[in-house]
């Protein structure tokens, strides 16, 4: 995640697709393997104190299906956790399951500590069509598979799901009409997206403010407060130095500024929107 001022405000756009990953290191062949034995897995995440109750019982439902592999789990909510998950691959000491940003599925895959999973999913019947297969081809190299989708911004769904309902018919009346390229375009092909392209727009701008789990993860505001991101300011304030009169009037100058600015949105782009 990647002047110096106090904060910054995130871009509009902060990212059009972010997928963090759970990636099995090279040890997890353990877990497939056919054994009396009892096996123990490390698993590591990231987790604040309200997931790690949904991330347990999680644990506790899949032991009842495997009694013989137990679950060691290693919650991580503090600001360096890719870094100790780079470090423990560093000394040879992974966590069996853990989770990653794509970014780095390159430089895992080359350095061969992931386990390709491709076996694994055809003898256990994994349904990967229940993934975008796009998102999934992210951690597939080749025919190899190095890691299961956990999340990323629904922004292309959207779109996708645009695409399928949006039909020829207009653009080819326009040609046979006699429109041209650029009119058929500007009239006809730019208007048709336009209710989903302004949704976007909007929630996107709304989303760019809220910007914190990354931020408190990966940087802490680093280096030298070039991240610090004005809700991760916030947090801060009111938790870190204990200044609740100043990051409640933070607060409301946030959301005072995302109203503002919304509504200039629906000022300037809403009027021509029409959702028939």
């Amino acid at each position: 995640m990647v002047g110096s001022p106090k904060f910054l405000l995130p871009p509009l756009f902060c990212s059009i697709l972010v997928l963090p990953v759970v990636i099995s290191s090279i040890s997890t062949p353990r877990f497939f393997a056919q054994t009396t034995q009892k096996v123990t897995l490390r698993l590591t995440d990231w987790a604040d104190l309200d997931e790690m109750p949904l991330d347990r019982q999680a644990i506790a439902e899949f032991k009842q299906l495997y009694p013989d592999i137990d679950i060691l789990y290693e919650p991580n909510p503090g600001r360096q956790y890719e870094e100790k998950i780079l470090t423990a691959l560093a000394v040879d000491d992974p966590p069996d399951v853990f989770l990653l940003d794509s970014k780095l599925i390159p430089t895992l895959t080359n350095k061969g500590v992931l386990l390709d999973l491709s076996r694994y999913v055809r003898e256990l019947g994994v349904d990967t069509a229940q993934w975008f297969p796009n998102v999934l081809n992210i951690a597939r190299r080749g025919s190899a598979l190095y890691a299961f989708p956990k999340g990323f911004t629904p922004l292309m769904i959207y779109y996708l799901v645009l695409a399928k309902r949006l039909t020829k018919d207009l653009d080819d009346a326009a040609r046979i009409d006699g429109a041209s390229n650029w009119h058929r375009f500007w009239h006809v092909t730019f208007p048709l997206p336009k209710p989903t392209t302004f949704f976007i727009l909007v929630t996107s701008f709304i989303s760019s403010f809220q910007v914190f789990t990354s931020i408190y993860v990966m940087t802490a505001g680093g280096p030298v407060r070039s991240t610090d991101v004005i809700v991760y300011h916030i947090y801060q304030a009111a938790w870190e130095q204990l200044r609740m009169g100043y990051a409640s009037a933070m607060s409301w100058v946030l959301f005072v500024i995302v109203m503002i600015a919304t509504w200039i949105q629906f000022r300037m782009f809403g009027r021509n929107v029409e959702y028939g």
